[in-house]
Formats: structure tokens, sequence, C-alpha cells
């Protein structure tokens, strides 16, 4: 994911790279609680939501507003 943002403005397109590459990477295991394919969509939306709002924190701290 990091490979997939470095130079990039992040932006709808950044993300939805970044989320595909967690997607190839990580390989998650069937078990009671949870299918693989689940676990591997859930990652791939986290991934996405956290640098969605670690960009939103890194703009509002340049601009100097509260979080």
């Amino acid at each position: 994911a990091e490979d997939a943002l470095r130079g990039t403005m992040i932006d709808d397109p950044a993300l939805l790279a970044a989320g595909a590459a967690v997607d190839r990477a990580v390989d998650p295991q069937n078990d009671l609680h949870a299918s693989a394919g689940y676990r591997r969509r859930v990652a791939k939306v986290l991934v996405e939501r956290v640098i969605r709002e670690a960009a939103r924190e890194a703009t509002n701290d340049a601009a100097g507003d509260p979080p």
C-alpha cells in the first residue's frame, strides 16, 4: 500500500490502488468466525479508511485547524 501511494496525491484512485495492494498482499485464513474473503475485504476497507483519515488530519494540521 505504501508503494502504491508514494509520490501521489491522496485521492480516490490512490486509495483504490492502496486497497488493491493490500488485497494482493494479505493471505488470511478461514476460521469459525470469518472467511478468508471477508477478512481480505475488511483489510482493504480499513487501509483505505485509515489513509483517508490520516490525509484529512495532515491537511487540517497543515492548515492550522484543530483535529
